[in-house]
């Protein structure tokens, strides 16, 4: 009858530390579990053993992955990033927009003189004859730099948010108002406005342009052939831009109205 015997399979339980992070410390431990576990097995731990060049490349082995997964742990997180893309990466997912370059700016005061006219006896300036300059309007200074203005001048609106500045400019000879002088202050931007012209072709999923000018500020718009116009929107569901719109009586005759009411009253 034969006979067998029975062989356990269950390894011993090794102390295994998961705290090493330099080489030094990998290779404390190494050298202290060989001498806990192989005490018969290695022994020679003197610095020209070939022991111990293993020892000291599984050391190395894991002072590199350490570092490795050290620094992509910390460039996750926005307050520890250092690699500039990592930055604007994380600054991109979390809806900001690094501006990566910028221009001087000044803020430019505009004048224009109005005659004046006699309304209800008393004189005020005669705003038929404002001027609306429109935005991206150029100005150039006494050293020939040029500045174009981001956003639309017009005289005939004053408010807390754009105010206009009013003042006697010219007297008559009976010592009345002849022209008033109005003056309003916008942002003037020293750049330059540049054109691009691509040939687009057949749709193609994420189509990427490389615009061949250094240095760009901004992207002012994008129009086809067509005169159709394309927006930058935070996410490719949104189908609505709100544009502004002068309150005109052409473009909103009923608000209009109800404005020039209250006006009235």
């Amino acid at each position: 009858m034969a006979s067998y015997s029975k062989v356990s399979n269950k390894t011993q339980d090794k102390d295994v530390k998961y705290l090493n992070k330099d080489f030094n410390s990998f290779k404390s431990q190494l050298i202290e579990f060989t001498q806990t576990y192989y005490p018969n097995t290695f022994n020679d731990f003197s610095e020209g053993s070939p022991g111990m060049m293993f020892l000291e490349m599984a050391a190395y082995v894991g002072d590199v992955l350490s570092f490795y997964t050290d620094t992509q742990l910390r460039e996750t997180f926005l307050l520890l990033a250092q690699e500039k893309e990592n930055i604007y990466n994380l600054a991109y997912a979390l809806g900001y927009k690094p501006k990566v370059t910028t221009a001087a700016s000044t803020n430019l005061d505009i004048f224009q003189l109005l005659p004046s006219k006699v309304v209800n006896g008393i004189y005020r300036p005669d705003y038929d004859y404002a001027l609306t300059i429109n935005e991206n309007s150029t100005f150039s200074s006494t050293d020939g730099i040029d500045f174009y203005t981001e956003n639309q001048v017009n005289f005939n609106f004053s408010s807390s948010f754009d105010p206009t500045t009013v003042s006697v400019y010219q007297y008559d000879s009976s010592n009345n108002p002849e022209y008033f002088l109005l003056k309003k202050s916008t942002l003037a931007v020293s750049a330059e406005i540049r054109t691009q012209t691509f040939s687009v072709g057949a749709p193609e999923q994420f189509r990427t342009i490389t615009l061949f000018d250094t240095d760009i500020i901004s992207i002012e718009s994008v129009v086809d052939t067509n005169g159709n116009k394309y927006y930058e929107v935070p996410y490719l569901a949104q189908d609505t831009i709100f544009e502004e719109v002068e309150n005109t009586g052409a473009n909103d005759p009923e608000l209009m109205g109800l404005i020039n009411k209250h006006l009235i009253f």
